[in-house]
């Protein structure tokens, strides 16, 4: 074999490999980089629905407070009435 340029013998093999490497350490960063990316979305999904879950319920314990307080009106109301209508009687 004989070579027509400097490189010298096996310089063409090293640069092969050399290019391999690269293109698979280029393979397996966009893999990490998609896992990261779903990750990421995962979360903020999970963070989305936590949010609204949350808000959920602070909105049901706010409705559930004013019937409470609907209720203990209205029978403090109807006690007020009930015991000023025996005294009439």
């Amino acid at each position: 074999m004989l070579s027509l340029d400097r490189g010298g013998l096996g310089h063409d093999i090293l640069l092969k490999r050399q290019r391999e490497v690269k293109e698979a350490m280029k393979h397996e960063t966009a893999k990490k980089r998609v896992k990261i990316e779903q990750n990421q979305r995962d979360s903020f999904r999970r963070h989305m629905s936590d949010k609204f879950a949350e808000r959920q319920t602070l909105s049901d314990i706010y409705k559930s407070q004013k019937a409470c307080e609907q209720l203990d009106k209205s029978k403090v109301n109807s006690s007020s009435f009930l015991s000023n209508n025996y005294f009439c009687l």
